[in-house]
């Protein structure tokens, strides 16, 4: 690092660190259990519930941070600044859309499938897992390996902290880049193409935002309930 940038590096370790005391606080509101506990119980294996880890996902915003400065997202929103006018190739954008948001996909699937059938796709009750050779765990003594969450990791008893969404992908670019993206890249195809993904996007700070259907229309977003016919209100982008 050079000399120049030290002030820099220490302002910005300062303000990762009292942007992760408050946060902590904020999560440690919700988990049953002392609150000024939080940061103790995430490093006793004998907790069952040290954490909600990432429940309660529900999106991916890929834009500049000022879309949600303003905006309380209650620790349910992956955020990746994104500033199209610096991504004249597309590249940085591609990346995001084929790495990032496709991992974000696979975090959203797991909440998914563990919450809607835990007996099938979850792991049961963390209290009787056994870790078998480093690569999953058992109930009890034996039977098969687990495949999703623990119950601990999506609800406290019939009280659920995880609502099961498919993941919204909200992305700021010129949307022909975006479709064009999305055409040439499999994994995304699948993905949006099997409704496992809904992309919500804008070319800009100033124009409405389209949902783009598995088929690959563009339609204008509006409010469900402002009474207007938005039928034809689509768009090819190509």
């Amino acid at each position: 690092m050079p000399d120049t940038h030290e002030r820099l590096v220490a302002a910005f370790e300062r303000d990762v660190a009292v942007a992760g005391e408050r946060l902590a606080r904020e999560r440690a509101g919700r988990l049953p259990g002392d609150p000024g506990k939080v940061r103790v119980r995430g490093h006793d294996w004998a907790h069952v519930r040290p954490e909600w880890g990432l429940a309660g996902n529900a999106a991916f915003v890929v834009g500049p941070r000022s879309i949600t400065a303003e905006l309380d997202l209650a620790c349910r929103v992956f955020l990746h600044s994104y500033d199209a006018e610096g991504d004249g190739d597309g590249s940085a954008l591609e990346t995001i859309l084929t790495q990032p948001l496709v991992v974000g996909q696979w975090i959203s699937a797991q909440y998914y499938f563990s919450s809607v059938d835990p007996d099938q796709f979850g792991a049961g009750d963390k209290t009787l897992h056994n870790p078998v050779g480093g690569i999953g765990v058992v109930l009890g003594e034996g039977g098969d390996l687990q495949v999703g969450l623990p119950a601990q990791a999506v609800g406290v008893g019939e009280r659920r902290m995880h609502e099961p969404l498919r993941l919204l992908a909200v992305v700021q670019a010129p949307l022909e880049r975006t479709e064009a993206i999305i055409q040439r890249n499999q994994v995304l195809q699948e993905l949006i193409g099997g409704k496992w993904i809904t992309v919500a996007g804008r070319s800009h700070g100033d124009e409405p935002w389209s949902i783009r259907s598995p088929g690959g229309t563009w339609t204008t977003w509006r409010p469900a309930d402002d009474g207007v016919d938005h039928t034809n209100a689509s768009l090819e982008v190509g």
